[in-house]
């Protein structure tokens, strides 16, 4: 009888992983549809900035200290569009208890989540792999 196993290989670093160059940057947009595949991207508002543009960071990488792109303590969404599992955390240098979001989740910090809204500080890719045995 087959059994399905889920790894996350946390040893693997995200940027030997990645099939693309990396790549950081800060743009203005609102809406899922503004993170192209590929990307974490962390919203400056609420709803993925609905009804305004505003800054949105785009990632394929680990950053440890969000505020060396001028971004730390201001997300209050974020969309996984990438095929790793992502963790944001509170703190610099991936410390605190992060919030996991799994391949194409997203997750905005208002409501129910709102207890991590402006408090992301460091950003953490990780390979996600699923497997049979």
């Amino acid at each position: 009888m087959a059994v399905a196993a889920v790894a996350l290989l946390a040893s693997v670093p995200a940027a030997a992983a990645a099939a693309q160059p990396t790549d950081v940057g800060i743009q203005r947009g609102s809406g899922l549809e503004a993170c192209r595949s590929g990307y974490v991207c962390l919203y400056e508002n609420w709803q993925y900035n609905q009804g305004a543009a505003a800054r949105i960071l785009r990632t394929n990488e680990d950053n440890s200290h969000l505020d060396d792109l001028n971004f730390n303590d201001v997300t209050s969404a974020v969309y996984n569009n990438t095929d790793r599992v992502v963790r944001i955390y509170p703190h610099f240098d991936y410390q605190g208890v992060p919030v996991t979001l799994m391949p194409g989740e997203h997750m905005s910090f208002d409501g129910v989540n709102g207890t991590f809204n402006d408090v992301a500080s460091s950003v953490e890719l990780l390979e996600w792999r699923t497997s049979r045995s």
